[in-house]
């Protein structure tokens, strides 16, 4: 069981866009010490250290902020895949991996345009599915690993 959530959907259901929150924004200072360290460094090597440092110290916050926001933005518009594995479900976005062990989903059950899992704790977490999907393949998985359907 694999699969990838349809794209437009799955960026409308995860958080809003923002440019300056402060993850993006610490993203941004380390790029731009990192930079900054490096022309440093190149630097170092120059008879004028100070002159020259005063004319290409800029290129560091401009490169910093480019690289965090076009990071940023490249990871916001990646897409959610979910896998299935020997111990569990598998979500996959960007560089953010969740697993979910099979012994804490008790029961799921089919959506329109998705599957909802409940948990063991009566939490429950949905997952869209695209429209080429088979669900009998799915609920195959699901019951081998004793996942029961649940009934509304």
């Amino acid at each position: 069981m694999k699969w990838t959530e349809p794209w437009i959907k799955s960026i409308q259901n995860q958080e809003k866009y923002s440019l300056i929150s402060k993850g993006v924004l610490t993203s941004c200072l380390l790029w731009t010490l990192f930079f900054v360290f490096m022309a440093v460094v190149s630097l170092l090597t120059k008879d004028d250290f100070i002159s020259h440092l005063a004319k290409t110290i800029w290129i560091a916050p401009v490169l910093g902020f480019t690289l965090a926001w076009v990071l940023y933005t490249v990871t916001w518009l990646s897409p959610v895949k979910i896998d299935s594995g020997p111990k569990g479900l598998v979500r996959i976005k960007a560089d953010n991996i969740t697993s979910i062990p099979w012994e804490l989903i008790s029961s799921y059950r089919f959506i329109f345009n998705g599957i909802v899992f409940k948990f063991t704790d009566d939490s429950e977490i949905t997952f869209l599915l695209p429209d080429d999907i088979d669900r009998n393949l799915i609920a195959k998985e699901l019951e081998a690993h004793s996942i029961k359907k649940d009934v509304l």
